[in-house]
């Protein structure tokens, strides 16, 4: 990660460029913890996915992504929403 070495490079990227960035920074802080809480909020699922509330709610209520209510609250589970992403992969052309 270059980037760390020259802050500079930082406020040189785009909005999706700092977003590549951060996702990065943020797996490798978290492989170093090596944990990774498995029951997750809708944020950080449509974080994961790169969808937002609508898309979420329609995958949910679709039955394509399983969900939970824990006191009233929807929750999901990482091991899950990393499967579908998975299951929906594209090869090469």
């Amino acid at each position: 990660m270059e980037e760390l070495n020259n802050p500079k490079l930082i406020l040189q990227m785009d909005e999706e460029q700092l977003d590549y960035f951060l996702e990065k920074f943020y797996e490798r802080i978290m492989a170093k913890n090596k944990v990774l809480p498995e029951i997750i909020d809708g944020e950080e699922a449509q974080g994961i996915l790169k969808v937002g509330r609508t898309s979420l709610f329609k995958l949910r209520t679709s039955g394509k992504i399983p969900y939970y209510k824990m006191g009233g609250t929807i929750v999901y589970k990482r091991s899950e929403i990393m499967e579908y992403i998975n299951e929906h992969k594209h090869d090469k052309f």
